[in-house]
């Protein structure tokens, strides 16, 4: 992980977010704040939107483990 700024096109290609649903995501408070650096340019806080990839990561193991003790069906099955 990198500290420093990303741009709006390399945030939206690593995190698989098209603009508008990014843009609702900080809308909402559910991903970071971007930062204006120029009149018309923002940009994001690499180790922040790093930390949200990671979080979501986190959670999607964390229903996973849940689904598996539960005996319920996971999206495994569905990818094997």
């Amino acid at each position: 992980m990198e500290d420093g700024f990303i741009s709006s096109k390399a945030d939206r290609e690593k995190s698989g977010l098209t603009a508008s649903n990014r843009a609702r995501l900080v809308a909402s408070g559910q991903y970071p704040q971007p930062v204006r650096i120029g009149q018309r340019t923002l940009v994001w806080i690499e180790a922040e939107t790093d930390a949200w990839r990671k979080a979501r990561a986190a959670e999607r193991q964390a229903e996973l483990e849940r689904r598996r003790a539960l005996g319920l069906p996971t999206w495994e099955a569905d990818n094997a």
